[in-house]
């Protein structure tokens, strides 16, 4: 029989309510620090979510601000594009007369929107 072994049989037969004592309040004690720990625990898992969600919210953001500056991009493109196209066009449908265009009975129409606002342009 060990030394450690002695002394707690020792202890157990000369003081049996102090052991009482001491293993009810050993388990007073553990289940106030298991719900201390629980909190702790519950705290961490939701401060984790909320970092998780934030970096999610962050990553969602410069995702569509990326895919908004290619489609601005090609925007640009089909503009430029569009211009280079459009331009002949514009120019071969200004030398033409304007009242070629214009059907015959909104004629009167466009002389009176004339005299009425000289300054616009109208057909």
């Amino acid at each position: 029989m060990s030394i450690a072994d002695r002394i707690g049989n020792f202890a157990v037969t000369v003081w049996p309510s102090s052991l009482r004592r001491a293993r009810r309040a050993l388990r007073r004690a553990w289940g106030r620090v298991r719900w201390k720990l629980v909190a702790i625990i519950i705290l961490t898992l939701s401060s984790t979510l909320l970092v998780a969600s934030l970096a999610i919210a962050t990553l969602n953001v410069v995702v569509r601000r990326e895919s908004t500056n290619i489609v601005e991009k090609q925007i640009q493109t089909l503009v430029q594009a569009s211009r280079r196209i459009a331009l002949p066009f514009w120019t071969a449908l200004a030398r033409v007369s304007y009242q070629a265009w214009i059907p015959a009975p909104s004629r009167p129409c466009c002389r009176t929107l004339r005299r009425r606002f000289p300054k616009r342009r109208f057909l």
